[in-house]
């Protein structure tokens, strides 16, 4: 998990349907360079979802995690 941080490129591989995660999207071509987003959703089929509802075309997001476990104490 050490290996780029744990991050896992989606062109290498997507997390299974339902499975919560954290994902990241870099800025799109219309956007400042320096934007960049981070959300906890799911992907299915061809896009991801997160947690409040909104959609985003696979294409833009180019990582994911998985959750890290809860706290114990």
């Amino acid at each position: 998990m050490s290996e780029n941080n744990g991050w896992i490129k989606c062109s290498e591989n997507l997390p299974d349907g339902g499975q919560l995660v954290i994902a990241f999207m870099p800025a799109q071509e219309d956007e400042d360079p320096g934007y960049w987003m981070m959300f906890i959703g799911t992907f299915e089929d061809e896009y991801w979802e997160d947690t409040e509802g909104e959609t985003y075309n696979l294409m833009h997001v180019t990582h994911w995690q998985p959750l890290p476990k809860m706290p114990i104490d």
